[in-house]
């Protein structure tokens, strides 16, 4: 019952969305020859699809991807972000790897298979280091409480579409096969990029000062020839990260990152040796 010309009051100028709405039609057709339109243009944070638990997990991989690289253009981002990244990334890399074991077993020994195998188990080792490293740094910044909340997404999801262990007991895995192989390959490949994001986020904040360790986390070797680091320690106060520890996490994100990219080095092994954590520690 509001006449329209009190509505118009109320309205807000929208000329300027008028003009930009048309700029964008002229560039879209502009480059495109005229021939495509606006109507599959998806939106920007677009909300996962939960009608299928298979959709569902690659929609909330995409999104943790997308939190990843808007992390890059964030100037406090904390480093409990980079520990929930890290954390799917083990979650997610070791059901891939269970599951292209346990459901291919015949063709685990054909290249491309075993290759898929053993790119999935470095890249849980490399993420297991990394997030090992990241939970002893500290910032004053307070980690994303929407990335913790996609990480436990992942990992429930995980359970039902690719299960391991003594979560497949009594369970039919959800999806197609195809749907689900597609899935496994593109997690991985998502991941690489994750890593490259989270690598960028790890440099702007050791280059800012940003990370911090605690004093209990140093080792006397550590703390031997810092003068400051000395004092942090006595004093039990967090100190700036050494650059050692820095350099040490930076080579683990370019590791996954080129994990992400080639199923594995020449010479058969991971680029980063060291003992994975088990998939049971990222439960709770």
């Amino acid at each position: 019952g509001v006449r329209w010309s009190e509505v118009a009051q109320s309205l807000p100028d929208l000329s300027r969305a008028r003009s930009t709405a048309a700029n964008l039609l002229d560039q879209t057709r502009r480059y495109s020859g005229g021939r495509a339109t606006l109507a599959d243009l998806e939106v920007a944070r677009p909300q996962p699809r939960v009608d299928n638990p298979v959709t569902e997990l690659g929609d909330r991989i995409l999104r943790l991807r997308h939190h990843a690289w808007e992390l890059t253009k964030q100037p406090l981002v904390g480093v409990a972000n980079l520990t929930d990244f890290a954390a799917a990334g083990v979650i997610v890399h070791g059901h891939v790897a269970a599951c292209l074991a346990a459901t291919a077993p015949g063709e685990v020994t054909e290249l491309p298979a075993r290759s898929m195998v053993r790119r999935a188990q470095a890249g849980q080792a490399t993420w297991s280091l990394i997030h090992l490293q990241t939970r002893q740094l500290r910032t004053a910044t307070p980690g994303l409480a929407m990335v913790r909340q996609e990480v436990l997404a992942i990992r429930s999801l995980c359970q039902q579409v690719i299960p391991i262990g003594t979560e497949s007991q009594g369970e039919t895995r959800v999806g197609e096969p195809r749907d689900v192989r597609a899935l496994v390959n593109g997690s991985v490949r998502t991941f690489g990029d994750i890593a490259r994001w989270n690598g960028a986020v790890l440099d702007a904040l050791a280059a800012s000062g940003q990370l911090l360790v605690p004093s209990r986390m140093l080792s006397g070797d550590e703390v031997s020839d810092d003068p400051q680091l000395v004092a942090a320690k006595l004093r039990g106060r967090a100190a700036s990260a050494p650059a050692e520890r820095i350099d040490q996490l930076a080579m683990a994100y370019v590791s996954a990152r080129d994990q992400g990219r080639e199923a594995h080095r020449p010479d058969g092994r991971p680029g980063v040796s060291h003992v994975a954590v088990p998939i049971s520690s990222f439960r709770e």
